[in-house]
């Protein structure tokens, strides 16, 4: 997470690993927002730059150096361990939190904000298409991805738990870890096309 409120283009621009040109071009695109201060300087908020981030799967450093996805997992730890398994070999690219219990999950999703966040519908006392509808409306989490955990007898597609949720992927039991790493992958690596954004003279 950044640590500072407000940003400069350059202080942006080196969270991102990109040039201060690419931040122009990207503001300029409204990609990225920005305001002018009074003195004619582009300043960027933080929490912008971080919407920014997840949206455009660009990775912005904190002070330690980090740009990890969040994960959450409300499970029983079956899934969870299976999760872990499967993406092992990104694990310097996730910060993974799981939980068994509806009201814990209910904190994590305020504390952490999660980037992805799985639900095992089948957990006793889950209301998976509660959580969704409460997660979809707060608008600092509408970065996240919503994954389900359904029934064996679910639909190949989506199921109707998954699709009353809105969810924005569907894993159907038995799980196996190819179906995880397909389905998971393309949120924690960066979308290849945004770095195409920038300015020719930024190449």
């Amino acid at each position: 997470m950044v640590r500072k409120d407000i940003l400069t283009t350059f202080e942006a621009a080196s969270l991102c690993s990109v040039s201060y040109n690419t931040i122009k071009n990207w503001i300029k695109r409204n990609m990225l927002s920005a305001y002018r201060t009074a003195g004619g300087h582009l300043r960027i908020k933080s929490s912008d730059l971080e919407s920014f981030s997840r949206e455009y799967g660009i990775p912005i450093a904190d002070k330690d150096g980090g740009n990890k996805r969040r994960v959450l997992i409300l499970d029983n730890g079956n899934f969870t361990r299976l999760f872990s398994d499967s993406l092992n070999r990104y694990s310097d690219k996730i910060d993974l939190y799981s939980t068994k219990d509806p009201f814990e999950a209910g904190s994590l999703v305020e504390s952490r904000k999660p980037d992805i966040f799985i639900i095992n519908s089948q957990l006793p006392g889950v209301d998976a298409a509660r959580i969704c509808s409460h997660v979809k409306k707060r608008s600092a989490l509408k970065h996240a991805k919503i994954g389900v955990i359904g029934i064996r007898s679910a639909p190949d597609s989506l199921s109707d738990v998954g699709a009353s949720c809105a969810a924005d992927f569907f894993f159907k039991e038995p799980i196996d870890k190819v179906e995880i790493y397909e389905s998971i992958e393309p949120m924690i690596l960066p979308k290849k096309g945004v770095r195409s954004h920038r300015n020719k003279r930024d190449a």
